[in-house]
């Protein structure tokens, strides 16, 4: 890992490479005793030198949506490939995740009586009222769309349940996002054209009507939810 950082650092003309002599040849298993023992001392060196090319940058709101766009694309790709190279094995799979979610006839209103409690829609781990992920990469047995929820949640602009953002108050119990996010919802939901989906949309949209954040010239501002799902 560390030479991975030093060769990075070389490409970028941060760090010089290390020099090779007859002696460090002679004596491989000596110098990699030596170099065991600088380690900590070179990764903490090659880490400062990191910060003058790898700084943190401001991303606009537009960015941020084109990037959640785009990560679910590829995602959804990878997975469609995956799927034609072993569709056994991914039958078997998702099989077996539909098991683990309550049961081959459980549905969307079987599942596990956590993920209710959790105000978690049977079958996925993004939809609802929170999420029960260990990370981006986790999804429940209804996939497609779990995708649409997590890219839903990872909206970058919201005010959360309870609190004021943006000069805006949101006394809900649950979480108001922008519009443009409220939008994609819309659309990945109609795309997966499931059961599952469907009622997901009809929940959100049309029986609690989630209102979501607008952006006008004179700041943002609440706007009613889009109407016919």
């Amino acid at each position: 890992m560390l030479e991975k950082v030093r060769s990075a650092l070389v490409a970028a003309g941060v760090a010089q490479p290390r020099p090779r002599t007859p002696h460090s040849a002679a004596y491989g298993s000596m110098e990699t005793t030596h170099s065991l023992i600088g380690d900590e001392e070179d990764t903490s060196r090659l880490l400062r030198q990191l910060t003058r090319i790898n700084r943190p940058l401001d991303v606009t709101f537009p960015q941020m949506i084109k990037l959640m766009s785009q990560c679910q694309q590829v995602e959804g790709v990878e997975a469609w490939d995956s799927g034609r190279a072993d569709s056994g094995a991914w039958r078997e799979r998702g099989a077996a995740a539909r098991l683990r979610a309550g049961g081959a006839h459980a549905g969307l209103l079987g599942g596990s009586p956590l993920s209710l409690l959790q105000g978690i829609i049977p079958g996925t781990k993004w939809c609802g009222t929170g999420d029960i992920a260990t990370d981006y990469h986790d999804l429940g047995a209804d996939r497609a769309l779990d995708r649409c929820c997590r890219t839903h949640d990872l909206c970058p602009t919201k005010v959360r349940a309870f609190s004021r953002r943006y000069n805006l108050t949101n006394n809900s119990l649950y979480s108001k996002s922008h519009c443009t996010c409220d939008d994609m919802l819309f659309d990945c939901l109609k795309h997966t054209n499931t059961s599952a989906a469907h009622l997901m949309g009809h929940i959100y949209f049309n029986l609690v009507q989630v209102p979501c954040l607008e952006d006008k010239p004179t700041g943002r501002q609440f706007r009613e939810a889009k109407q016919g799902f």
